[in-house]
């Protein structure tokens, strides 16, 4: 696994759990409690002891943490610049989604290192009640990366105010196949987004 895919999850259970059950877990996972010196000490199966020990300490399902997980980097406010990376995909949510394949590449332009899926959008039949079926096909999956998909795809569908039913409909060893089928793209008023930042600076002079 990766370091940050470790710091991601440290910063989850803190800020969702706080940062006395993380170190619980780091006791358990026998890993630095310290932000710093998990990115910098890893050891080969840390990332699975980690899981592990967010399971018995937690008392939830591995699948449920993955997904709060994932829902967790798209929306809350310590992870803005995860979103806002997201966000770049697209105007709307079908837009998003139709750029999910190329979310590896992309990630990979900062991470080279990072270990991603390889992810493929397929348009299905759609009845009308709904605006767009479509599979997201997950390949060559990191164990629990489904997971953590479909909380991040569910969490950007609320940021961009469309009404999306999501699930997870098949998962083997090495296929994973999410279902997102979007009843209306402009449900809701999306979160607030610009392209650019605000200018502290700027607005500091205001």
């Amino acid at each position: 696994m990766h370091a940050l895919i470790n710091k991601a999850l440290q910063s989850y259970i803190t800020a969702c759990h706080g940062f006395d059950v993380w170190q619980t877990v780091a006791l358990r996972a026998r890993v630095p409690s310290d932000p710093l010196d998990i990115m910098l000490q890893m050891r080969p199966g840390q990332t699975l002891d980690i899981l592990q020990a967010m399971t018995d300490v937690l008392g939830q399902d591995r699948s449920v943490m993955l997904e709060d997980l994932g829902t967790f980097l798209a929306a809350h406010p310590d992870c803005e610049n995860l979103r806002r990376l997201l966000r770049f995909g697209g105007q709307n949510f079908m837009d998003f989604l139709l750029s999910l394949p190329d979310m590896p590449a992309r990630v990979r332009l900062a991470v080279p290192d990072m270990p991603m899926p390889r992810l493929r959008i397929s348009q299905k039949p759609r009845p009308v009640s709904m605006q767009a079926h479509l599979e997201l096909i997950c390949s060559t999956c990191v164990p629990g990366w489904a997971h953590v998909l479909l909380g991040l795809v569910r969490a950007m569908a609320d940021d961009y105010g469309a009404l999306a039913l999501l699930d997870l409909v098949h998962a083997d060893h090495d296929h994973h196949v999410i279902s997102i089928k979007v009843i209306e793209a402009g449900f809701a008023t999306p979160r607030q987004f610009h392209l650019r930042k605000p200018n502290s600076t700027a607005q500091a002079a205001q």
